[in-house]
Protein backbone atom coordinates (compact mmCIF):
# COMPACT_ATOMS: atom_id res chain seq x y z
CA UNK A 1 0.00 0.00 0.00
CA UNK A 2 3.12 2.18 0.49
CA UNK A 3 4.00 2.35 -2.97
CA UNK A 4 0.59 3.75 -4.16
CA UNK A 5 1.63 6.67 -1.91
CA UNK A 6 4.72 7.20 -3.02
CA UNK A 7 3.52 6.96 -6.85
CA UNK A 8 1.23 9.87 -5.40
CA UNK A 9 4.18 11.82 -4.16
CA UNK A 10 5.59 11.40 -7.33
CA UNK A 11 2.60 12.96 -8.67
CA UNK A 12 2.79 15.69 -6.96
CA UNK A 13 6.21 16.51 -8.02
CA UNK A 14 5.11 16.27 -12.04
CA UNK A 15 2.10 17.69 -11.40
CA UNK A 16 3.43 21.77 -11.70
CA UNK A 17 4.89 21.06 -15.69
CA UNK A 18 2.34 18.61 -16.42
CA UNK A 19 -0.90 20.98 -15.40
CA UNK A 20 1.43 24.14 -16.79
CA UNK A 21 1.80 26.06 -13.67
CA UNK A 22 5.49 25.82 -13.50
CA UNK A 23 5.95 29.29 -13.72
CA UNK A 24 4.59 30.20 -10.78
CA UNK A 25 7.84 29.54 -8.29
CA UNK A 26 5.83 29.45 -4.55
CA UNK A 27 3.78 26.36 -6.23
CA UNK A 28 6.66 24.43 -7.76
CA UNK A 29 8.63 24.72 -4.86
CA UNK A 30 5.94 23.63 -2.60
CA UNK A 31 5.08 20.86 -4.48
CA UNK A 32 8.46 19.19 -5.06
CA UNK A 33 9.57 19.48 -1.32
CA UNK A 34 5.93 17.93 -0.36
CA UNK A 35 6.21 15.45 -3.10
CA UNK A 36 9.84 14.36 -2.45
CA UNK A 37 8.69 14.38 1.68
CA UNK A 38 5.91 12.03 0.70
CA UNK A 39 7.77 9.82 -1.60
CA UNK A 40 10.55 9.49 0.57
CA UNK A 41 8.70 8.51 3.49
CA UNK A 42 6.78 6.51 2.04
CA UNK A 43 9.76 4.19 0.21
CA UNK A 44 11.49 4.22 4.02
CA UNK A 45 8.33 2.91 5.52
CA UNK A 46 7.39 0.14 2.68
CA UNK A 47 11.13 -0.95 2.83
CA UNK A 48 11.63 -0.91 6.43
CA UNK A 49 11.27 -4.17 8.54
CA UNK A 50 7.92 -4.94 10.01
CA UNK A 51 7.45 -5.20 13.56
CA UNK A 52 4.90 -8.03 13.62
CA UNK A 53 4.76 -10.16 16.85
Amino acid sequence: MYWIIGILGLALILAPFVLGYSDNSTALCTNIVLGAAIAILAGIKAFAPSEQQ
